[in-house]
């Protein structure tokens, strides 16, 4: 009987620190996901540490996805928004010891049709001089991108587009000063424009090259 009883208790043992090697090693090698708390609070912490001219953070947690696996990490892409400017940040970690991970994190160039860039264009269409168009439009809408590289590692993207422009009622001037009335005005213009990064490569920056052939559009 106390063979028997002897018996289970080793085997009880046995299968106690099975189980607890078990849970040791997949906590050891347990690695967060991209939108964990703790890897996005370091993040932030890498980011303001290299970067000594961004006071302010903030990421769209739940924008956060997997690029690629890579050895006992991650590679990721995340939203964020850097001193009120929007843009996205490709950042990977790996697992160097028991709680700790080696960041690193890139800017990525947004595209002639992010969402950011069509936002600032439309700003800068508003502030133009050319044509009247300053403090006269109330709404820009930019339509029919194009885009001329697609080079990933490029410094600028080389856009353009169709612009509609909306007057101010009472300012329907955009094309000739002498050709003004009370109505809402909508002028279709085309516009060539670049993307670009600039203040140490994680601010969005647009620079608008030209803009011409402006119409009435017909309603």
């Amino acid at each position: 009987m106390n063979k028997i009883k002897n018996k289970w208790l080793i085997l009880s043992f046995i299968l106690v620190i099975t189980l607890l090697v078990s849970f040791g090693a997949i906590f050891v090698t347990y690695v967060p996901s991209c939108k964990n708390s703790g890897i996005q609070a370091r993040l932030k912490d890498y980011i303001i540490t290299n970067y000594h001219d961004i006071s302010d953070v903030m990421f769209e947690k739940e924008s956060a996805h997997k690029i690629k696996r890579i050895e006992k990490g991650y590679s990721c892409l995340i939203n964020a928004t850097i001193n009120e400017t929007p843009t996205q940040i490709e950042y990977n970690y790996k697992k160097i010891s028991f709680n700790e991970f080696d960041i690193n994190a890139k800017f990525v160039l947004p595209n002639c049709f992010d969402s950011s860039v069509k936002s600032l264009l439309s700003d800068l269409i508003k502030d133009t001089d050319l044509y009247g168009i300053k403090n006269n439009t109330s709404d820009v809408i930019t339509q029919y991108e194009k885009q001329e590289n697609y080079d990933k590692d490029a410094v600028s993207y080389t856009c353009s587009a169709d612009a509609i422009l909306t007057s101010k009622p009472g300012k329907a001037y955009l094309l000739s000063i002498w050709d003004y009335d009370k109505a809402t005005r909508k002028i279709k213009c085309k516009v060539t424009y670049k993307s670009f990064f600039c203040k140490n490569g994680y601010t969005t920056c647009v620079g608008l090259s030209d803009l011409y052939a402006c119409e009435y559009e017909e309603n």
